[in-house]
């Protein structure tokens, strides 16, 4: 599209006894074309981002809400407090060490 604009600006310019003014015009309008493209390649990015971010968050609300249903359901004969509270200490380090290694 942008080359069929210069080749009408050009059959433009060269017709007309104004060729200077064109000439900028033809210039203004190219930039305004790279601005819009750079702007849009940056808002292209920036929501790729935003939803990659998304999508980890969600991963780690479904996993806390399993980990807080199966802690819930079990009864203290099953896994009793000093275990649970061990269970969950580790299921945090692990956690956490999987999101430092990561980069997230």
């Amino acid at each position: 599209m942008l080359s069929k604009l210069v080749c009408f600006y050009a059959k433009l310019i060269a017709t007309n006894s104004d060729f200077f003014k064109l000439n900028w015009i033809l210039l203004d309008f190219i930039f305004l074309v790279k601005e819009v493209k750079h702007i849009l390649e940056n808002v292209v990015l920036r929501n790729m981002m935003r939803e990659s971010m998304h999508i980890k968050k969600e991963a780690f609300e479904a996993w806390r809400r399993v980990i807080e249903v199966t802690l819930a359901s079990c009864s203290a004969d099953i896994l009793p407090k000093d275990t649970r509270q061990t269970v969950i200490a580790e299921l945090l380090q692990d956690s956490l060490s999987k999101v430092h290694c990561k980069g997230y």
